[in-house]
């Protein structure tokens, strides 16, 4: 539910609206408040606010054993914590693959677009090592700069990914059809979906009575 006069056109005092406008807000938000913002997932009570949002039309959506049957579907719930309404989820809904959450999706398509944009200089060139040493240090530039915004999940290029443009992927064969190849890996980072804490006794006092 919103308030029409900030929100949608209206003279209601509240508006009942599908949720999509608004996380799509979330959204650009998230992406715009740091220079790796479309790193970071658009949920949980920082980045995840509900802005404008005065209620949700049911409250089922806050009935906690309700959400664990929707979230294992890839659907991501909305829900209420400490009196903000958020999104409590950063799952896309390819359940498998190579970047199942949404950080991590939008974050490769981003990465691939730039590559791509940032390589056209190499089109129509002679494809020589040269060439493809050129390629490959323009990705990994491109890359290194990511890395600071926190695409990666380290901060050391060994690990947080990978660049090939070798002669291996390249050979006569290649070169002749008009080819030039290369292959690139991402260490994505791993949204915390769930905080798990277990709660024991404190025998420690005990345990060192006993050894004496």
């Amino acid at each position: 539910m919103l308030n029409p006069s900030k929100a949608v056109f209206g003279s209601a005092e509240q508006l009942v609206v599908a949720p999509s406008g608004i996380l799509a807000g979330v959204y650009v938000r998230t992406d715009g408040a740091t220079p790796g913002g479309i790193y970071e997932a658009p949920a949980g009570i920082e980045k995840g606010q509900l802005l404008g949002v005065l209620g949700f039309e049911t409250n089922e959506v806050l009935d906690e054993a309700k959400r664990d049957l929707v979230y294992p579907k890839h659907i991501n719930p909305l829900t209420a914590d400490g009196g903000l309404r958020v999104a409590d989820g950063s799952r896309n809904l390819k359940r498998n693959g190579n970047f199942p959450s949404i950080p991590e999706r939008r974050g490769a398509i981003f990465i691939e677009q730039s590559v791509k944009k940032g390589l056209t200089f190499a089109k129509h060139k002679n494809n020589t090592q040269l060439l493809r040493q050129s390629v490959a240090r323009t990705v990994q530039t491109f890359l290194i700069s990511q890395m600071k915004n926190g695409a990666f999940r380290t901060r050391d290029p060994k690990t947080a990914f990978f660049v090939d443009f070798g002669d291996a992927l390249n050979p006569p064969s290649e070169v002749f059809a008009g080819r030039l190849n290369g292959r690139v890996g991402i260490a994505t980072n791993k949204p915390t979906e769930f905080v798990v804490i277990k709660f024991s006794q404190d025998t420690r006092a005990l345990e060192a009575e006993l050894a004496q």
